[in-house]
């Protein structure tokens, strides 16, 4: 209690003297025999933060973590320093400032930070009466809940070397494959309840254009969805799109797409793209693409979910095929596509193949992939690109897919896709360009994505476009709000009853 007093008088006196500007000489109070903080340094390490702290003796303290903000307090018995007051401000990731005054019956040594969930050790070095703070900058906690039959949110709260990551992801049960349910069916064993299904989806009525997410997911009356694949600024997908068996939208430079058939079975694979127009069987050429823009010189492909029309110019020459037969020859470009049939458009050299057609004569479109997914019977797929993870082993396959340097090495919020052993699809999103979240490299995307247990995993359009919703709510945070994407994937709740065989 006559320490207390005394340190209550020493303190009193520290501020006179500080007011003053008088300095307080090392031997002002040595009989009081208290220890003095002599001196404090932070070192700001690229895995940890190291706070020393050099004592004129040993010390009596306790330590304890506060939050709002999160900081880390040391209060040392009796402890005083030259100052009532001293603060220093970090230009790091994490660490805000360290402040260290006069407080109660000591001295308060505060390490505040700028977002929560680090974890620290504290030692005692006898030989130099040295306290020194370990601040660990990687951590991760994870939140899981189930939102429905078969489908989990994980939120992850994780600290990196460089900042702070906020995950966002929905592992989705699929029902089991054909031949695996009548397996259930067989052993008496029930197979799920909720009938989950996956679609991808883009605005109706109109290959071109953009709308939010949440709007599409309205759209479908769906129970989730994540935004797709890369898109332009004229509102056309660029990549793989098929919807119910549909080629809507061809791949481009071999990139990675993600698939699945009416088996259920999720496949995972770079994807090419090869068409043809065959005209009475004989003549032949190449398609330059499907439903996008003809370009000079270019066969381009036009079918019903591209739009009413093919929005072409005057400068070439359209046939409309309808049952295999051509019914109109159009030269003025923007012809109608018919519900059951196809438009065929040419420009400069390929205009010349186009030329002797005449109506009733029988034009073929063949369209295939390589993969063969619609000979497979893939229903539905999704381009983006690039592959982060093949066969349970990271391979990113950027270059090979000619991505821009900015998706290869940037940082950036991200989206993505994953399959797991037992076959559940993850869909992922990862907040970024904010100060609650940096966003991922792929090389970090990768590592999240095999840790969630992927064995196959693909990037999907990133930046602003990131953004999983869940009914009517947005579980990420996008960088500037929501805006309007191309495409996405949806997931469907078709509920139906638990069917259990009898015996």
């Amino acid at each position: 209690m006559i320490k207390k007093y005394i340190l209550l008088i020493v303190n009193c006196l520290l501020i006179l003297l500080s007011l003053s500007g008088l300095a307080l000489a090392d031997s002002a109070v040595p009989i009081l025999n208290l220890p003095m903080l002599e001196k404090l340094d932070v070192s700001l390490e690229r895995e940890l933060i190291k706070i020393d702290m050099r004592f004129s003796q040993e010390i009596d303290y306790t330590d304890v973590t506060m939050q709002n903000p999160t900081r880390f307090v040391i209060d040392v018995q009796g402890g005083w320093f030259l100052t009532q007051f001293k603060q220093e401000d970090y230009q790091d990731s994490l660490l805000r400032q360290v402040r260290y005054f006069q407080y109660r019956d000591g001295l308060r040594i505060v390490a505040e930070l700028k977002y929560a969930g680090s974890w620290y050790d504290l030692t005692w070095n006898e030989e130099t009466n040295t306290l020194t703070m370990i601040i660990q900058r990687k951590f991760t906690k994870r939140q899981t809940s189930t939102l429905a039959d078969g489908v989990t949110y994980h939120y992850i709260r994780s600290g990196t070397n460089d900042g702070p990551v906020h995950i966002h992801a929905l592992e989705i049960e699929i029902n089991p494959f054909a031949e695996g349910r009548k397996i259930l069916e067989e052993i008496g064993s029930d197979y799920p309840s909720t009938n989950l299904s996956l679609r991808t989806t883009f605005r109706k009525g109109s290959l071109v254009g953009f709308n939010k997410i949440s709007d599409l997911v309205e759209q479908e009356d769906a129970f989730a969805g994540i935004n797709g694949g890369y898109f332009g600024s004229d509102g056309l997908p660029l990549g793989l799109l098929i919807q119910d068996g549909q080629l809507v939208s061809a791949p481009i430079l071999d990139r990675t797409a993600w698939g699945i058939d009416a088996d259920r079975r999720m496949r995972m694979d770079r994807v090419s793209f090869k068409g043809d127009i065959v005209v009475n069987f004989f003549e032949r050429r190449p398609v330059s693409g499907i439903n996008r823009p003809r370009y000079s010189d270019e066969l381009i492909l036009y079918t019903p979910p591209f739009g009413r029309t093919t929005n072409s110019n005057q400068w070439g020459l359209e046939v409309v095929v309808q049952h295999n037969r051509v019914i109109e020859i159009n030269q003025q470009g923007n012809s109608v596509i018919p519900p059951d049939g196809f438009v065929v458009s040419a420009h400069g050299i390929a205009r010349e193949f186009l030329e002797n057609v005449k109506i009733g004569d029988r034009v073929q479109s063949i369209v295939s992939l390589n993969p063969d997914w619609l000979h497979e019977g893939v229903i539905q797929a999704i381009g983006g690109g690039p592959r982060l993870v093949e066969d349970g082993k990271i391979k990113i396959t950027g270059q090979e897919e000619k991505f821009l340097p900015d998706i290869l090495y940037g940082r950036a919020p991200r989206s993505a896709l994953g399959i797991t052993a037992d076959n559940r699809l993850l869909m992922v999103t990862v907040d970024g360009r904010a100060e609650h979240s940096i966003g991922m490299t792929l090389q970090e995307l990768a590592d999240l994505m095999l840790s969630l247990g992927s064995i196959q995993a693909m990037n999907l359009d990133g930046g602003k476009s990131s953004t999983l919703i869940v009914r009517d709510k947005i579980l990420n945070t996008p960088s500037v709000g929501e805006i309007g994407v191309h495409n996405g994937l949806i997931l469907k709740l078709d509920q139906v009853s638990s069917k259990r065989v009898k015996d």
